[in-house]
């Protein structure tokens, strides 16, 4: 079996998900906003008349939670995304100078007239790596949360906004 194009074709379907990932948070950011829209501008400011009322009421507040919660999904994504950007970048530095300067090089700070061994340079490179990627997943982690309290908020107005609904036409009927 020929295993040469595994890796591409893997990092061309992480790709894929990612951003069909991505828009699906879009979309569904999008859609509560339209929700919360539309359900603010059928409340009547007036103090909740029964239980169907505070039902309502209820599963307005918890589709702002579900929005706040998408939007900060979103953020974590992307600060996410940069900082797998910094990793990358700072593992790619260090194995182009490991492979390209000699033991012996000296590398001097323009700025500060400091100078460096190449080793220094090196571990300076994987510390800026390590610390990319510790923060890379406490961010992973936090998105992850956002996503799981969000779709509990989200599935909690909408049955916090049925329960008002099929209360009314009870008390309609």
């Amino acid at each position: 079996m020929d295993y040469s194009d595994l890796s591409e074709r893997s990092d061309k379907a992480y790709e894929r998900w990612s951003a069909a990932a991505s828009q699906f948070d879009y979309y569904i950011a999008a859609l509560l906003a339209t929700v919360v829209a539309y359900l603010l501008s059928q409340q009547k400011p007036t103090p909740p008349a029964g239980a169907a009322d505070i039902a309502t009421l209820a599963a307005i507040v918890a589709f702002v939670a579900a929005l706040a919660l998408s939007i900060l999904r979103l953020e974590a994504m992307v600060t996410s995304m940069g900082l797998g950007h910094i990793r990358l970048s700072a593992k790619m530095k260090h194995a182009y100078f490991q492979e390209s300067a000699s033991p012996s090089t000296q590398i001097t700070e323009e700025g500060t007239g400091k100078t460096f061994t190449q080793q220094q340079v090196l571990d300076s490179f994987w510390a800026q790596a390590k610390a990319a990627k510790k923060a890379e997943d406490e961010w992973g982690d936090k998105a992850a949360v956002r996503y799981r309290w969000r779709n509990r908020f989200l599935l909690g107005g909408i049955g916090l906004y049925l329960v008002g609904y099929v209360w009314r036409m009870c008390e309609a009927a």
